[in-house]
């Protein structure tokens, strides 16, 4: 609970002084946080039962038996700019009773809200996600790269997900408007090819 308080602290403090910075995106973001009353945390209302955040909102641990668990940002993307989130995977507590023989399936990216929160990020439509394996899953579809051992990842690795919404790309669909979405990921910096560059999302 004391954590919790710590990082609450920190973030609103984040926001705040963001309000009076010289970059105008910067001041925008901040101000739609401020008045949506949003941080840039994993959101409470919008995660699965097999999922426990910690430390603020900011660590999402898998717990339970259920095949797949997903948690959302709290934050939506900007649309028409680029946008850059990263994750860190952390190694596994010392203290779990739980052997394991190997780090669970992770994947992770982007997802329209209407993707459940009981699904492999990648594998509803309007979705994209990198996995551990180092494959990339696209509305179902599994996209691997020559060589995926180049981007597997694992404990303490970093993923970066850079992305730019481009409402100009917009089109009419069965299913209602789909804005076209570029998606390119990064582990450790080094860049996951071939980006994905058409991606429907409502």
């Amino acid at each position: 609970f004391a954590d919790d308080v710590i990082f609450l602290a920190r973030d609103q403090l984040r926001v705040h002084n963001a309000l009076g910075s010289e970059n105008e995106r910067t001041r925008e973001m901040a101000m739609a946080l401020t008045q949506g009353k949003r941080l840039a945390v994993f959101d409470a209302d919008d995660a699965s039962a097999g999922i426990d955040l910690t430390c603020g909102q900011h660590v999402a641990t898998k717990v339970g038996n259920m095949l797949y668990c997903s948690t959302r940002s709290m934050v939506p993307i900007l649309r028409n700019c680029f946008v850059y989130f990263e994750m860190t995977v952390l190694p596994k507590p010392s203290g779990n009773l739980i052997p394991q023989a190997s780090m669970a399936t992770l994947s992770i990216g982007l997802s329209t809200k209407e993707m459940p929160p009981n699904t492999l990020v990648g594998a509803w439509k309007g979705s994209v996600g990198l996995c551990t394996t180092g494959q990339m899953l696209t509305a179902g579809q599994w996209c691997s790269p020559v060589d995926p051992s180049m981007n597997s990842y694992g404990d303490r690795a970093t993923i970066g997900c850079l992305v730019c919404l481009d409402d100009g790309s917009a089109f009419e669909t069965w299913d209602g408007v789909m804005v076209t979405a570029a998606v390119t990921f990064n582990v450790n910096e080094r860049i996951v090819s071939p980006p994905v560059s058409t991606l429907p999302m409502a």
